[in-house]
């Protein structure tokens, strides 16, 4: 189970400065979506997480792919460099 208070304010920390209105509600709502998935990799306490959502769309005529939303990937800025964001892709393709 993942702290979305905790990924949340990650998010912020992290990338919050670049949204053209960061809204941390938005962000809290967008990730408590019933479809959504989470990798968490801890080191004693949570140090990064991937978000993702399965789906399908549209393909060809009249078919459909299933596909694979990656909304977030987010490391705490003291451990990154460690491989966690690798680590995190990788569980998640």
């Amino acid at each position: 189970m993942i702290d979305l208070d905790w990924a949340v304010g990650l998010v912020e920390r992290n990338v919050g400065r670049y949204y053209r209105e960061w809204s941390r509600e938005a962000k809290y709502r967008e990730l408590s979506d019933a479809r959504m998935r989470f990798e968490v990799i801890e080191d004693g306490a949570p140090v990064a997480f991937a978000a993702f959502m399965f789906d399908t769309e549209p393909y060809k005529k009249a078919s459909t792919r299933k596909v694979v939303y990656l909304y977030e990937i987010q490391v705490e800025p003291a451990t990154q460099g460690r491989g966690y964001g690798r680590r995190l892709m990788e569980g998640v393709i």
